[in-house]
C-alpha cells in the first residue's frame, strides 16, 4: 500500500514520498523535521515558496489544484535539474509529468 495520484504513473510508499518531501525541503536550504506536523514546531505560514502545498500535504488523501501545481511545476523543475540521478530524481520527475498531465487536463492532482 502507498500512495498513488490521478494522472500519470506516480506511485510510491508513504515513507518514500516523506523522503522526497523531505529531500525537496532540503533543496530550498529548510529542514523538514523543523516544521509542524513533522516533529518540528516552525509553522507552515513562514515558507514562501510556491512547493509549500506539496510539502505540507497529507499522504493519502486531498489534492493539488491546477493554480498551486502552475506555480510550483517550475520550481520543481528547477530543483531536480540540481539533483545527481537517483531513485527520488527519477520518483520526482515522475511526479512533475503527473502535474503536467493533470494541468494539461485541468483537473486537480487528486492523491489516492
Amino acid at each position: 500500500m502507498g500512495l498513488d495520484v490521478s494522472h500519470g504513473n506516480f506511485s510510491m510508499s508513504y515513507g518514500s514520498f516523506n523522503i522526497l518531501r523531505t529531500k525537496i525541503c532540503s533543496s530550498l536550504g529548510l529542514e523538514m523535521n523543523s516544521f509542524k506536523g513533522f516533529g518540528g514546531f516552525r509553522d507552515w505560514k513562514e515558507l514562501k515558496s510556491p512547493i509549500k502545498p506539496l510539502l505540507n500535504h497529507s499522504d493519502c488523501d486531498g489534492n493539488l489544484t491546477v493554480a498551486e501545481m502552475e506555480a510550483m511545476i517550475p520550481e520543481l523543475e528547477r530543483l531536480v535539474g540540481l539533483w545527481e540521478p537517483t531513485y527520488f530524481k527519477s520518483c520526482l520527475i515522475e511526479l512533475i509529468d503527473s502535474m503536467k498531465i493533470a494541468v494539461n487536463d485541468k483537473e486537480p492532482l487528486e492523491f489516492q
